[in-house]
């Protein structure tokens, strides 16, 4: 059932991407080869021995690792002052450029993503001890034992101690979500605005989709917020 799930995931996600990503335009032989390149290029950067860490250990990186991953931010950057060149060249109509719709999708979505995922996170996070306070309430005006669930099992696993019926049991088991940004979502969003007919924008596409690919094939979909 997971594969299907995954199946009908990359299902949606590429068709909302062919669509709005104008790839029915600007797909070539240029972005297939490309995609290639970026789906085994970050794979074999990835299985690198010093490269199997993730961000949040960034001051214990490998010095290897901070410089690919400096060169990698520089390319991104160089490419988005492309794009937006682009972007500043391609006109709408006589008088207005994408320049200003293209700057404003690439930041407001990305700052609504961002703001809405920092929401759920702390509305998430303040909301679970005030539920655990309501359930230990509850449990004991009904005379019900309150602990987690590793503290049964551990107490079950104790032949010193009477073992605890899990019907008599209300578990209180609150995890906290964390906030976890996946290279899959980040190369996935750039892919959008890697739209224009111009060949370094059609390489661009086709290695965002690859490093999209990569993150998707690894490690799944997985959540911004995660447990």
């Amino acid at each position: 059932a997971k594969h299907y799930h995954h199946l009908f995931d990359t299902f949606i996600y590429g068709t909302v991407l062919f669509i709005f990503g104008n790839y029915s335009q600007s797909f070539n032989w240029i972005t297939s080869v490309c995609i290639f390149l970026g789906l085994f290029g970050f794979a074999w950067i990835a299985e690198l021995p010093f490269s199997k860490v993730s961000l949040g250990s960034l001051k214990n990186w490998d010095i290897r690792l901070k410089i690919i991953l400096v060169v990698g931010v520089l390319v991104i950057v160089a490419a988005a002052g492309y794009h937006i060149y682009l972007a500043y060249n391609f006109q709408i109509d006589e008088e207005q450029s994408l320049l200003l719709p293209y700057l404003l999708a690439l930041c407001c979505i990305c700052l609504f993503i961002f703001l809405s995922t920092i929401v759920v996170y702390k509305y998430q996070n303040m909301s679970f001890p005030n539920l655990k306070r309501r359930i230990i309430r509850v449990g004991e005006r009904n005379r019900h034992i309150i602990m987690t669930r590793d503290e049964l099992e551990e107490r079950n696993h104790d032949n010193t101690r009477e073992v605890i019926n899990v019907d008599d049991v209300i578990f209180i088991d609150m995890p906290e979500v964390g906030f976890h940004l996946h290279h899959w979502q980040i190369f996935y969003y750039l892919a959008f605005f890697t739209r224009f007919n111009d060949p370094i924008s059609q390489v661009c596409a086709g290695l965002v989709i690859g490093i999209f690919m990569h993150g998707v094939s690894a490690y799944g979909f997985h959540d911004l917020l995660e447990e």
